[in-house]
């Protein structure tokens, strides 16, 4: 499951996950900022966030869905950005 649809149904918001996963910032609107990239795959996480949203979601986000989001953002957005004619499509990785 992906963090956003775990989130919202949870009822959490964007600063209660931030503060769940120790993210600091400078105000709450780049701490939301920072979630919500996390969320989307804009921003990678390193090993010990990605273990802290296992861990808080108690696995139903897992390390595999992590990783699924980001690989999709990165091949959406370089294809994108480079004018790739040949878009490889995203896939979901299974077996963990």
């Amino acid at each position: 499951m992906e963090l956003r649809k775990w989130r919202q149904k949870q009822g959490l918001t964007l600063l209660e996950i931030a503060e769940k996963l120790g993210i600091k910032g400078s105000s709450p609107a780049s701490l939301a900022t920072t979630v919500s990239r996390i969320e989307r795959g804009v921003h990678a996480v390193d090993a010990l966030i990605a273990d802290k949203i296992v861990l808080i979601t108690g696995g139903e986000v897992s390390i595999n869905d992590i990783h699924t989001v980001r690989r999709n953002y990165m091949l959406a957005n370089r294809s994108a950005s480079n004018g790739d004619d040949a878009v490889q499509q995203p896939v979901e990785v299974t077996g963990q």
